[in-house]
């Protein structure tokens, strides 16, 4: 038998005895089965409140901001979410301070991820087309009898999803039922 062969059965065999050793093997106590932890000597009520399961949190990790060491190790995509999901949500004074970075920096950043710089409008803002007509923005809300929302206007698509959304953070966790009518055109005027 060469020497390879041998080593290699020899191999075996110790890794079987070792593999059944564990679970035959005698504790400190003399028992021979599971090992037991603390919570095994519980009883009843006691046990039952130690074994009951905690509350839950939930948070979404691209909505707080993170400092510089923990956003280099998210990968391209996420830091792409985070940086919009922080763009909504904070100045961008805060995110640079925040990220540790320069003004140039963060710019940079934001064009390797094609996300579009702000155009002094805030979140979202859009270059407007220089028309004479003026851009009517009117929201009635009326509370009197009952919950009532009219949106006229014209507005960009990301404004439009803005407002769509936080009409919905409205309704959330309301039973009462509702009569709705939507209407949505495209705008011929550019």
């Amino acid at each position: 038998m060469d020497d390879a062969k041998r080593i290699f059965l020899q191999d075996v065999k110790d890794k079987k005895r070792i593999a059944v050793g564990v679970h035959s093997r005698k504790g400190v106590r003399g028992y021979v089965g599971k090992m037991h932890t603390p919570v095994d000597f519980l009883k009843g009520k006691a046990k039952r409140e130690y074994t009951k399961g905690g509350e839950v949190i939930v948070y979404n990790m691209f909505d707080k901001l993170m400092p510089k060491e923990e956003f280099d190790k998210l990968d391209d995509e996420q830091k792409k979410e985070c940086l919009l999901r922080w763009r909504d949500r904070y100045s961008t004074k805060q995110i640079m301070e925040t990220l540790n970075l320069k003004s140039y920096q963060f710019y940079r950043l934001m064009d390797k991820f094609n996300i579009p710089r702000y155009h002094g409008g805030g979140p979202l803002a859009t270059k407007t087309s220089t028309t004479s007509t003026p851009q009517t923005d009117e929201v009635k809300t009326n509370l009197s009898n009952g919950f009532n929302i009219s949106l006229h206007g014209k507005y960009s698509a990301e404004k439009l999803i803005k407002r769509l959304l936080s009409i919905s953070s409205i309704l959330e966790g309301e039973s009462s039922n509702f009569k709705v009518n939507i209407t949505i055109s495209e705008d011929e005027e550019k």
